[in-house]
């Protein structure tokens, strides 16, 4: 072979080699894929508040479970079982399920794998601990309270289906939007060192048997987004109907700084004949709130002090015999129980008693779950939905860049 022919012959070897290199080695566009940040679902707790007060409640789980010592950091096994139906309950020792007591105050009762376990009538997720409280109004002086360890997700799913009706036609990017506001709210109360409750203190959460498939969709699809306002994760409040317009979350008193996303927007398509109502207080649950609030023996007259562009009531004076004070409004509305504070009237009767008249039910700031219903009927899609009742919030992932927004 000539020069030239031994020249071209190593030239197309080296051509090769680098085809075959760049062929076989991952390429930087490969790496950059699978770098991309994983989403997060922390595991969080949730009281079951439903289970507070009874003296006993079935368990009953399918297959192997144990019992931890929570107490001990190692948290040792401190019984196997399996095919679990019995009753826990409080004796003078400690915990006891069915022949077991448990000698301790804080118990871990954990299934293996995905198995739930049946709590009197309702299946749930995730590891019950199991905790004995002081409580001098119980019998023993003592009481059980149960709450579920288990990943935000599943959380979100709970409060999806105990928040709104998951099978009304036309609801799906409304099912989306509260799905977001509830895992923002629960990481946000969490923040805050508050522990979940599953009632409407919180968000009412529900057992997986009132999961639908399009609950299921709903958090899937806005698996880990939030929402941040300012660096921070933002408290994304919602009630079921604003009656005419959300209120200022500052001007309210739920806040002690404006918050802009909380600002308020109006919605007069909220406020409609079917939803009047009207709420009787009888006098003696007057009396009680002037005795409470050390006004006096009875309560003379409420005066609304300030309201918002929509009509809703925002501080009120309480007036009784001895004193009077000043109020949030919804501090109020919570004590009586009527339904909102967009109150159009109030008529005192000759017994005493007081009916209140107006429109929406719950406190009114943040996302209006019908209003938001409406809007996804009216093709808007969550995103939109969610700027619509928080503006100038930001929906974000749930990445690590967001750890220190956790609790």
């Amino acid at each position: 072979m000539n020069e030239v022919g031994r020249n071209l012959a190593y030239t197309a070897m080296l051509l090769l080699a680098l085809w075959a290199v760049s062929y076989f080695w991952p390429s930087d566009k490969v790496e950059e894929i699978s770098l991309e940040p994983a989403l997060l679902n922390p595991t969080i707790s949730v009281e079951l508040t439903a289970l507070r007060d009874l003296d006993r409640i079935a368990v009953e789980i399918t297959g192997r479970c144990r019992l931890v010592n929570a107490e001990d950091p190692q948290r040792p096994v401190l019984k196997e079982l399996h095919d679990v139906d019995e009753d826990l309950y409080l004796t003078l020792v400690g915990p006891q399920l069915g022949p077991y007591i448990m000698h301790q105050k804080h118990v871990i009762l954990e299934a293996e794998g995905d198995n739930a376990m049946r709590l009197n009538t309702y299946f749930y997720p995730g590891r019950l601990h199991i905790r004995v409280k002081e409580d001098k109004k119980s019998r023993l002086g003592q009481r059980l309270q149960l709450s579920l360890e288990l990943p935000l997700e599943d959380y979100v799913l709970g409060v999806v289906c105990g928040e709104m009706s998951s099978q009304v036609p036309g609801s799906a990017a409304a099912l989306r939007a509260q799905a977001v506001a509830a895992r923002t709210y629960a990481l946000y109360r969490l923040g805050q060192g508050r522990n979940l409750r599953d009632n409407t203190t919180d968000q009412v959460f529900q057992s997986i048997d009132f999961v639908t498939k399009e609950a299921l969709e709903a958090v899937a699809s806005t698996r880990g987004l939030v929402l941040r306002w300012k660096d921070q994760l933002l408290p994304t409040y919602f009630h079921r109907n604003c009656g005419g317009g959300t209120a200022n979350a500052e001007a309210a008193a739920f806040f002690r700084k404006e918050t802009t996303p909380l600002a308020g927007v109006f919605e007069p398509a909220c406020r409609t004949p079917r939803g009047l109502w009207e709420h009787r207080v009888p006098a003696t649950d007057l009396d009680e709130l002037a005795r409470q609030r050390e006004l006096g023996s009875w309560l003379r007259a409420i005066s609304v002090l300030h309201k918002d562009a929509t009509g809703r009531w925002l501080e009120v004076r309480l007036l009784g015999p001895d004193d009077h004070v000043d109020l949030p409004a919804d501090q109020v509305r919570a004590a009586l129980h009527f339904p909102s504070t967009q109150v159009t009237d109030m008529e005192r009767h000759a017994d005493g008693s007081l009916v209140f008249r107006g429109y929406g039910y719950g406190h009114g700031v943040g996302l209006c779950q019908e209003g938001a219903l409406r809007l996804s009927r009216s093709q808007a899609t969550y995103a939109e939905i969610l700027a619509h009742y928080y503006p100038s919030a930001q929906l974000v992932p749930l990445t690590a860049d967001l750890e220190l927004l956790l609790p």
